[in-house]
């Protein structure tokens, strides 16, 4: 009976060894626009930015857990300039949120020049720069959230039914 045991135990350390051996999970698909629209088109959808924002921050999370400083770089650059919202979104956020409408334009600003110093930091090797920089994004971005979320909701989603699933 303690043969099994000892062949088990041998078996975890060759085990580990080839799962450390094993390629990195592929990254997530990157969003299907990563640059802002041309001048003079009409924008993308709030829900879509999102979407892609949510994407380019699980890149940037899995690029620090490998400490792959290029992805960092390129996953903080598609955060910090996202699409843009198209007009009539933009018309309705801004009168749905009154004179708190700077304030969320701010938040986008603080998540821009966050997302840009980290990119920066990354491209220096810098981890406490990066680390300091994604803690701003992920900060700002769950303050805008908690502060706007269900007033933009209500105004781009009236009925609660006409809304995208899962949001």
């Amino acid at each position: 009976m303690a043969r099994p045991r000892r062949v088990a135990f041998a078996a975890v350390p060759i085990v580990l060894a080839l799962a450390a051996c094993q390629e990195p999970p592929a990254e997530p698909p990157a969003r299907p626009a990563d640059a802002a629209p041309p001048p003079g088109s009409a924008g993308m959808p709030l829900i879509e930015i999102m979407a892609g924002l949510a994407a380019d921050m699980g890149r940037l999370s899995m690029a620090v857990w490998a400490e792959d400083y290029d992805s960092m770089a390129a996953a903080a650059v598609s955060v910090a300039d996202h699409p843009k919202v198209g007009p009539v979104q933009r018309a309705a956020i801004a009168n749905a949120l009154g004179e708190d409408f700077p304030g969320f334009v701010g938040f986008d600003k603080r998540v821009h020049d966050a997302a840009v110093a980290l990119s920066e930091g990354a491209l220096d090797r810098d981890v406490d720069a990066v680390l300091a920089n994604l803690e701003r994004v992920q900060r700002d971005c769950v303050a805008c959230h908690t502060v706007f979320r269900d007033r933009v909701r209500a105004a781009l989603y009236e009925d609660a039914s006409a809304r995208p699933a899962g949001r």
